[in-house]
C-alpha cells in the first residue's frame, strides 16, 4: 500500500492512502480523543495514480479541516489508521514531545527486540516496528514519508534493498549484534516451539521463509548433542539457507537465497562502520547508553536487553559442533571483529 501525509498546518491535514486493491475504496479511520473514531472516505482524486496504474479511479486523497473535525487545530493526539489492517498512517504529536531524528534499527534477531521498540514509541512521531511483515512496498514507503522529521522503524530486512531510501531520506541506522551461536540456538528453539504448536511467533510470511527450518527441527531433539551433530553434518542446502550467516546476509545480500562469500565479511564491516550505533548483546548497557546519547534521552528510559538462559546453554553446546561453525563462519568473523573493536573502547 502507499500512503503519505503531505501537509499538516494545524487546521488542515492533507494526504493520501492507496489501498492494496486496485479498485478498492480508500477509507481511513481517524482517532482524535474528542469523540468516537471517525471513518473518512477519500474526498479528492489524484490522476497520477490512474496514470501509473496504481488505482482504478485515483480517488485516494483526503483533506481534513475544521468542518470534518471541529477544533482540529487544537487536537494534539490525532491519529490516522488503515481501518482494515490497523496500520498507523499518521500521528500528530507536539514537536517538543518527540526526538527530531530519523532512525532505522536493523533487526538481527529472529525474536525481535520488542521491548526496545516499545520503549522508543513515545519518543517519535512516526513509529513502525517489525516492518518486514508489511511487505517490501509498504516498508519502502515508510522511509519515503513526508512531514516525518521524527521517525523510527525497525525490521528484519535485507539492508541493500532499502539502502537508497535510507540514505536519500536521511535515516541513521543502528543495530544490536548477537553471538552467532546464541542466535542460532534461539532460532532452533523458536522453530521447534512452532512445530509443536507451542508458539505463534512466526507470521505467515516467516512460516514460508523458514519452512525448510521448520522441517529440519520437527524431529530433532535439541537436548541430544549427538543428534544435533548428525543433523547439521547432513543438512541440505535448502535447510542450510535458513541458518547460514544470517547477519552477514542481512547486511550484504540483495535476495533471500543469496549466500555470503569471502568478500561479504569486508562488505558487512564496511556497512556497519556507517551505522550510528552498533551494539552487542553481550554488553547491553553500552548499547543503551550509546543509543540514548545519540537521541538525547535518559538511558533509564531504555530497557537493558539480556539473554535467555536456555538460549545461552544451547549456544554453548552448538559451539562444539564443527559443521555448525562452518554454517556460521562469516557471522563469527564479523561478530568477533566488532567485539574486539568494542572491547578496546570499554
Amino acid at each position: 500500500m502507499y500512503f503519505n501525509i503531505t501537509a499538516d498546518v494545524g487546521d488542515g491535514i492533507t494526504g493520501y492512502f492507496v489501498p492494496d486493491s486496485f479498485s478498492g475504496k480508500s477509507v481511513v479511520r481517524i482517532e482524535h480523543g474528542q469523540g468516537p473514531p471517525l471513518l473518512f472516505d477519500a474526498n479528492w482524486a489524484i490522476p497520477s495514480l490512474v496514470d501509473v496504474g496504481r488505482h482504478e479511479t485515483g480517488l485516494c486523497g483526503f483533506r481534513l479541516d475544521d468542518v470534518t473535525i471541529p477544533g482540529l487545530a487544537g487536537i494534539v493526539d490525532l491519529e490516522i489508521h488503515d481501518p482494515y489492517t490497523g496500520l498507523r498512517l499518521y500521528r500528530r504529536r507536539p514537536p517538543e514531545a518527540v526526538v527530531k531524528a530519523k532512525l532505522f534499527r536493523l533487526e538481527t534477531h529472529l525474536t525481535p527486540l520488542s521491548a526496545l521498540d516499545a520503549a522508543l514509541d513515545r519518543h517519535f512521531q512516526y513509529h513502525y516496528a517489525g516492518i518486514e511483515r508489511l511487505g517490501h512496498e509498504t516498508a519502502a514507503q515508510i522511509f519515503l514519508l513526508d512531514c516525518a522529521e521524527s521517525s523510527y522503524a525497525s525490521g528484519r530486512l535485507l539492508l541493500k534493498s532499502y539502502e537508497f531510501y535510507l540514505e536519500n531520506r536521511g535515516f541513521e541506522t543502528i543495530c544490536m549484534l548477537r553471538d552467532p551461536f546464541d542466535e542460532l540456538a534461539e532460532r532452533l528453539i523458536v522453530l521447534k516451539q512452532v512445530t509443536e504448536a507451542e508458539s505463534s511467533a512466526l507470521d505467515e510470511r516467516d512460516r514460508t521463509l523458514f519452512e525448510p527450518g521448520l522441517e529440519f527441527v520437527a524431529a530433532l531433539d535439541l537436548s541430544d548433542d549427538r543428534q544435533l551433530g548428525r543433523a547439521f553434518r547432513s543438512v541440505s542446502r535448502a535447510d542450510a539457507m535458513v541458518f547460514t550467516d544470517p547477519l552477514v546476509r542481512s547486511l550484504t545480500a540483495r535476495t533471500p537465497d543469496e549466500f555470503a562469500r569471502d568478500a561479504s565479511v569486508a562488505s558487512a564491516l564496511q556497512t556497519l562502520s556507517t551505522f550510528a550505533v552498533v551494539g552487542l548483546r553481550e554488553y547491553p548497557d553500552h548499547f543503551s547508553e550509546s543509543l540514548s546519547a545519540t537521541l538525547g534521552l535518559d538511558p533509564a528510559t531504555l530497557p537493558v536487553v539480556g539473554e535467555v538462559e536456555a538460549v545461552v546453554e544451547l549456544g554453548r553446546r552448538l559451539r562444539a559442533i564443527g559443521s555448525v561453525k562452518s554454517l556460521l563462519e562469516y557471522d563469527i568473523e564479523v561478530h568477533g571483529q566488532v567485539k574486539t573493536a568494542l572491547e578496546k573502547l570499554l
